[in-house]
């Protein structure tokens, strides 16, 4: 995967890269919903009704035109991140990564001095599963809404992730406190930068078309992703792949060593990343979106039997 995705596509995307946000976790989530058959998508509707928030948020604003089970399934890939803001006792924010520690090329930190927290996606997401499984009703519900979205965040390369150095002691928490300069003068924030790849404002037909860039760019990478399903089937192992890119792309393997965030306004005294940096993150990002879609798919046909 990491050999091939810079000459992957140029094919893939002819539009401007601009995965996480709501339209990336939608478009995981369509990915997905092509994959299972009938009857599992309407096993998937039948517990959705059930969720505490089905009529307020995940039937809520329906587009003409999308079955209610579609929009429902949709937008609960979103709902852990909603609830943050309109219900926390749901909301669990150390679930959604896990910081790997990346130590820069020269740098003295050791790894070892920063394990990932107790509480994280690798934690939260096997549990999650097993509940979606075993228990019924609201509770069936929510675990199955964590499932979806948090296989979204664990392909997200900078959920899984974290930079520590002499300048950055406590981590960049996934590049959120991390920037670079981009394109001579504009000043980009990794985590946000990465997380708005496939774009904003979800509609169905933005959608659709970020589905289709995304299989594109997996089928142009087949061979490279089945290798990797085949080798590494587990959620680590998942995790570790986006581990693996976070180094490669977002922290360009050290090559350009990003600022500390604060207290950096003039865009003219951040390290520059290359002028190609923004295309390749956004083919990497459709590929992630894409592996994420299709391993949805499996994990969700063990759910609904």
């Amino acid at each position: 995967m990491l050999r091939s995705l810079v000459s992957l596509v140029i094919l893939c995307c002819a539009s401007q890269a601009h995965a996480w946000n709501d339209m990336g976790h939608m478009v995981v989530a369509e990915l997905a919903y092509q994959r299972l058959t009938p009857a599992q998508r309407d096993k998937i509707a039948a517990i959705l009704q059930q969720h505490p928030h089905y009529k307020e948020f995940l039937a809520a604003e329906r587009p003409a035109g999308v079955p209610e089970g579609q929009w429902a399934f949709w937008r609960a890939a979103t709902w852990p991140d909603w609830v943050k803001h309109h219900q926390e006792s749901f909301s669990h924010g150390d679930w959604h990564y896990i910081d790997f520690p990346y130590i820069p090329p020269g740098s003295a930190v050791r790894a070892t001095d920063h394990p990932p927290k107790h509480q994280n996606i690798l934690v939260a997401l096997p549990t999650c599963v097993d509940k979606a499984r075993a228990t019924s009703g609201s509770e069936k519900a929510i675990n199955l809404c964590w499932v979806i979205h948090l296989i979204g965040d664990i392909h997200q390369p900078l959920h899984c992730a974290t930079l520590f150095s002499e300048q950055c002691p406590k981590g960049d928490a996934g590049g959120n406190d991390s920037v670079y300069r981009i394109g001579g003068h504009r000043t980009i924030k990794l985590h946000p930068m990465w997380d708005d790849l496939l774009g904003k404002g979800p509609t169905p037909t933005t959608i659709a078309h970020g589905a289709q860039e995304a299989q594109t760019a997996v089928a142009a990478n087949r061979s490279e992703v089945t290798r990797e399903e085949i080798a590494a089937p587990t959620f680590e192992s998942w995790a570790k792949e986006s581990y693996a890119l976070a180094v490669a792309y977002a922290y360009t393997n050290g090559s350009v060593i990003p600022a500390v965030a604060e207290g950096h306004k003039d865009a003219s005294t951040l390290p520059a990343v290359p002028d190609s940096y923004a295309e390749t993150a956004g083919l990497v990002a459709r590929v992630c979106i894409g592996k994420a879609g299709e391993r949805l798919a499996g994990v969700l046909g063990q759910i609904v039997l």
